[in-house]
């Protein structure tokens, strides 16, 4: 990753690294050095939503969701990775709006408004409370599985990834394909995720997202039936 100025976002060459100042803003460093990517590595530049107190609740919201969506490998690029920064409240409100309708939808699809029109509610509600859970235990497995291919970072940067993909889940308010569509670009923005924030190949980030689910409904599965064998009545 390119070292970037924290102020104006400008991106330095080798030569303008070093002389300590930034040639856009005229930003002057303490220490050029303190922006090389190794010392950088856990700094990074907190996104508008960590910085909701300053620029306000929606206003911090509706700027992540768009630098997210148009430049997500910059938007990861530029994270700080030792702490949370709000991932998880970001998941929850904007996954969980996403899922809630889609959650509802679904039911709604299956008979009458009228008379689903309690189960749809149900649905939503279930959906909206579910999401923060979600967004920990995919975090923690996702964690574990990287730690397999070589991640080094801490489980903050992990959390941040899955976090901060959940914004194309929002898409799930639109009827129909809006689920479909959402899930897929969250997939993406979470493979570039983990790949930025924990230093992963693109391929590895792959791995790791599509062998996670797998790997642990495998453990799961042989858990499940092995404590049905092990209480089942003798015969």
């Amino acid at each position: 990753m390119r070292d970037r100025c924290p102020g104006c976002g400008h991106s330095f060459k080798d030569d303008e690294l070093a002389s300590g100042q930034c040639p856009n803003c005229a930003a002057a460093f303490s220490d050029a050095s303190s922006n090389s990517p190794s010392s950088r590595a856990n700094a990074g530049r907190p996104t508008p939503w960590e910085r909701r107190a300053e620029l306000g609740f929606f206003k911090g919201l509706f700027q992540t969701a768009v630098l997210a969506v148009k430049t997500p490998t910059r938007f990861f690029d530029d994270m700080p990775r030792d702490n949370a920064g709000g991932a998880l409240l970001y998941f929850w409100l904007m996954g969980g709006l996403g899922l809630a309708f889609n959650g509802g939808t679904s039911v709604s699809l299956g008979g009458n408004f009228a008379i689903e029109r309690y189960p749809l509610i149900l649905a939503a509600f279930a959906a909206f409370i579910a999401a923060p859970i979600s967004c920990l235990v995919g975090a923690a497995l996702v964690h574990a599985m990287s730690r397999l291919f070589g991640a080094r970072q801490p489980f903050h940067a992990t959390l941040r990834a899955i976090g901060y993909s959940a914004t194309p889940l929002v898409f799930g308010v639109l009827p129909l394909c809006g689920g479909v569509v959402g899930s897929i670009l969250c997939l993406v923005h979470a493979t570039i995720g983990v790949s930025r924030l924990q230093r992963l190949s693109t391929a590895r980030s792959i791995a790791v997202l599509l062998l996670t689910p797998v790997v642990f409904s495998c453990f799961a599965g042989l858990a499940f039936f092995s404590g049905v064998h092990m209480f089942a009545p003798k015969a």
